[in-house]
């Protein structure tokens, strides 16, 4: 009985190190996925910290030429209100032209010395 109860002790001993083999080499697999969804977590959370700094970069950015904009817009609109009085002017000096055209036209000899003592303004004809 010996041997047999030698080589049942044996046997048991070879499948108890078979089980500790394959324990040991289940646990390499999860180790490793572990380390690799390790490394990627600390990946995705490096790239999102990038992507929120320069995001926060160009809003800054933006903001500034934003602000830029906003100060020509203002100028522009100042500048358009004093093209417009001058177009304004320049409309009235035109229909005061017309009317004096029409009153000049009105004559067959226009008696310029009469209306105009100067020969560069008639405020006599911008009147009438």
């Amino acid at each position: 009985m010996d041997v047999n109860s030698s080589s049942e002790a044996i046997y048991e001993n070879t499948q108890e190190l078979e089980i500790g083999k394959k324990t040991k080499i289940c646990f390499y697999p999860l180790l490793l996925s572990l380390g690799i969804l390790s490394i990627l977590l600390l990946a995705s959370i490096a790239i999102i910290t990038w992507i929120t700094v320069d995001m926060k970069d160009h809003k800054r950015i933006h903001s500034k030429q934003l602000v830029l904009l906003e100060e020509e817009n203002k100028h522009l609109i100042i500048e358009k209100s004093i093209l417009e009085n001058v177009t304004k002017q320049l409309i009235r000096e035109r229909d005061d032209l017309k009317r004096a055209l029409e009153v000049i036209q009105m004559y067959d000899n226009f008696p310029v010395h009469e209306f105009c003592s100067d020969k560069s303004e008639c405020s006599a004809l911008m009147v009438i």
